[in-house]
């Protein structure tokens, strides 16, 4: 079910609430909603609650799928064309090669709309459960439905964050992926991927991807500030 803009403003003003104007941070607990995927431990506290930006979102998963599958498909309805034309022409005659032919692309296109259309109500049903939270004492990112057999969450000890970067990913139109917060742990000897994903190293890097560039600041700010308070050696640029 999509979530409506009620529910997005909602956010937005309990976020606004926790904040002052200028670059002073006043926290303000935001209490936990009913179905929280996650528990509190006792004495934590919810400081801070985002989501991706829906349009992002949406876009960056809907655009992957429409040039990947868009491509293949032309690639083989090409190769279908071509046998069409090439190989079995001599048999059916050149009208009704045509009239294949023409067949094979209306059915590619109904392909790729069909493709296109389920991606896009998928990734909209899929952008209810993508949820971050920073709390006073973990960094969380709700990656998918959280079940009793699948608990689809990603966390990370707030005295294990080192630094804190914002990257732009905004390779192209064709894939608009929008800002990441990238929280980097304090023993990290592997390397990342592209989308985020740490290999090799002690501990995982976390990405907070699919966010406008005023969201992944204000997320940036009150990461470096909870941070900082769990582990009071460290410090960010």
């Amino acid at each position: 079910m999509e979530l409506s803009k009620e529910h997005d403003n909602s956010t937005n003003a309990q976020n606004a609430a926790a904040s002052s104007p200028g670059e002073g941070i006043v926290i303000k607990e935001i209490p936990p909603s009913a179905d929280l995927p996650f528990t509190l431990d006792k004495g934590e506290k919810i400081i801070y609650y985002a989501k991706p930006d829906k349009d992002i979102y949406v876009h960056n998963l809907t655009s992957s799928v429409k040039y990947v599958v868009g491509i293949a498909l032309l690639i083989l309805a090409l190769l279908i064309i071509g046998f069409i034309f090439f190989i079995i022409e001599s048999l059916i005659g050149l009208v009704n090669a045509a009239i294949y032919s023409i067949a094979v692309i209306i059915i590619m296109l109904l392909i790729e709309f069909l493709a296109a259309y389920f991606t896009k109500k998928s990734a909209l049903f899929g952008y209810q459960y993508q949820n971050y939270w920073i709390t006073t004492k973990r960094l969380i990112r709700q990656v998918g439905i959280t079940t009793v057999i699948s608990q689809a969450l990603d966390v990370m000890p707030l005295d294990t964050v080192s630094e804190v970067e914002i990257r732009d990913l905004h390779l192209s139109k064709m894939f608009q992926e929008g800002w990441t917060v990238i929280a980097h742990p304090i023993a990290f000897t592997g390397y990342m991927s592209s989308s985020g994903q740490a290999y090799g190293g002690q501990s995982l890097i976390r990405a907070f991807p699919h966010m406008t560039k005023e969201q992944a600041e204000e997320f940036k700010k009150y990461l470096v500030y909870e941070r900082d308070l769990n582990n009071p050696n460290l410090t960010n640029s």
